[in-house]
């Protein structure tokens, strides 16, 4: 029983343990970036394609604006969710399962 206990305890470890991959994204249009981050990111076909996200999903958009013929990037938005599907051509993002997105967060290392 003290054994199976143990490895009970080790197999949550090593699954609660599992590290999450990043990915750095530019839509066709190449209006900004966003960095994907998620248990298992898969790229299916060329860019520009469609990027499956699966489970611990964040997507940090930033948020860029013109002012005075500049382009200023100082805030961000994140999306986080269960699952998603990333579409590189448009940048849009199809979200699924526990879907919340935080509103535009400023940073102020960017100002």
């Amino acid at each position: 029983m003290k054994y199976s206990t143990l490895a009970l305890l080790f197999l949550a470890g090593v699954s609660s343990g599992q590290q999450q991959k990043h990915l750095t994204v530019v839509p066709l249009n190449g209006a900004w970036s966003s960095t994907l981050t998620a248990n298992d990111i898969e790229r299916v076909g060329r860019y520009p394609s469609t990027i499956r996200l699966n489970g611990g999903i964040e997507v940090k958009t930033y948020v860029c604006r013109s002012s005075n013929g500049k382009r200023m990037c100082d805030g961000y938005t994140i999306l986080r969710a269960d699952t998603a599907i990333y579409h590189e051509d448009t940048g849009e993002i199809e979200a699924n399962g526990s879907v919340s997105i935080s509103p535009l967060l400023h940073d102020p290392a960017r100002r």
